[in-house]
């Protein structure tokens, strides 16, 4: 797979994933996680995945009876 191939693979699934994200923001998101040895598309997945906020922690018992 060429550098650009794989350019345009994680660029089209992180516009997926991220509708909101421009094409030349795709793009250069891409060219920051560039990686050869990985698949494209698993490497824009992984990308969504990290930007999503944390969890909320978990209220315990004690506090959900004071409030």
């Amino acid at each position: 797979m060429t550098r650009d191939d794989w350019l345009d693979q994680f660029s089209d699934e992180l516009i997926k994933l991220r509708p909101h994200v421009s094409h030349k923001l795709a793009r250069t998101l891409a060219l920051h996680a560039y990686a050869a040895d990985a698949h494209p598309r698993t490497a824009a997945r992984e990308y969504h995945a990290r930007q999503q906020p944390a969890a909320a922690p978990a209220v315990s018992a004690k506090r959900a009876k004071r409030g």
